[in-house]
């Protein structure tokens, strides 16, 4: 090879190869700056999230605390209607004696100020059972056999958000606050509020991440409570879904989660699990370092 070409190869070689090496560095530090940026915008907004969710929840459990605490509860003997070993009809609370007519007429009231409640609703320790809005009974219908009363019932006293579960008579999937109270004629009961998860997926929908990213709301049982991706993943094991084994790892020991787990996924992927003070929230993000704008 002549010297003069040997001497533009050389040249070249110790143009390209430092050029290179800074290129890549350079891509390699924007890369690492993008992702941290995401992470940490992403981790401020779910913490609003979080926030926004829990003042929402826990004003569910202000809302069955203040029910427990009324006389027309207090007051309720064995008068109210059970629908024990009873056909599906409709319920005629404001018929069946003053007690329960203003137990129906306080929830009537109570409902309608929170249109974003589905049912308010008891049941007592002899079977009876007042819901609103009244509807019709489920067959056989006896309070102290469902989920919901079982789970009030053992908290004794303490206001509880029952695991998700599904409505007898519709099938929706409903998410209950309940607490225990005391009659003045010795029956107990449970009262509750719940919301469908429809709801809970619809005030999700809103929370957008890049042009189409957006949160999973899943509970402590492992169980999906709001997908606006899909809303027929409600109700869900989020083990059904395919989810990384890391995060359904990280779902048993909910508990103990930290602030911003990692699953362990390939490079450019990057879903996140986030503990909140009442709920657990999944973000699958893939980003895309060429558009810049992080679409999920």
């Amino acid at each position: 090879m002549p010297i003069r070409s040997q001497f533009i190869l050389a040249l070249l070689i110790s143009i390209v190869i430092p050029v290179a090496c800074i290129t890549s560095l350079a891509i390699f530090e924007f890369r690492k700056s993008a992702v941290g940026n995401f992470e940490q915008a992403s981790l401020s907004e779910i913490r609003q999230v979080d926030n926004a969710f829990s003042l929402y929840l826990n004003g569910l459990a202000e809302d069955v605390a203040y029910l427990a605490k009324k006389p027309e509860l207090s007051q309720l003997d064995g008068s109210a209607a059970k629908y024990v070993d009873k056909a599906p009809a409709q319920m005629t609370p404001l018929q069946n004696g003053e007690k329960e007519a203003a137990v129906f007429r306080l929830f009537d009231t109570f409902g309608q100020a929170r249109p974003d409640l589905t049912y308010v609703f008891l049941g007592l320790s002899d079977g009876a059972y007042i819901q609103w809005p009244s509807g019709k009974n489920g067959q056989n219908y006896d309070p102290r056999k469902r989920p919901w009363y079982a789970s009030g019932e053992a908290a004794n006293g303490r206001i509880i958000r029952a695991p998700a579960y599904k409505d007898i008579n519709t099938g929706a999937p409903l998410v209950d606050y309940l607490v225990k109270f005391k009659t003045e004629s010795g029956l107990t009961g449970v009262v509750g509020v719940d919301v469908t998860l429809d709801k809970l997926t619809e005030m999700i929908k809103q929370v957008k991440f890049g042009q189409s990213g957006y949160v999973m709301m899943i509970e402590d049982t492992g169980t999906i409570l709001a997908d606006p991706s899909n809303p027929d993943n409600n109700f869900k094991p989020v083990s059904e879904l395919g989810m990384p084994l890391p995060a359904r790892l990280l779902l048993k020991v909910f508990p103990k989660w930290k602030s911003m787990a990692r699953t362990g996924l390939p490079p450019y992927t990057f879903p996140r699990l986030w503990a909140g003070s009442l709920l657990a929230w999944y973000l699958p993000v893939k980003c895309s370092l060429l558009s810049m704008n992080w679409p999920v």
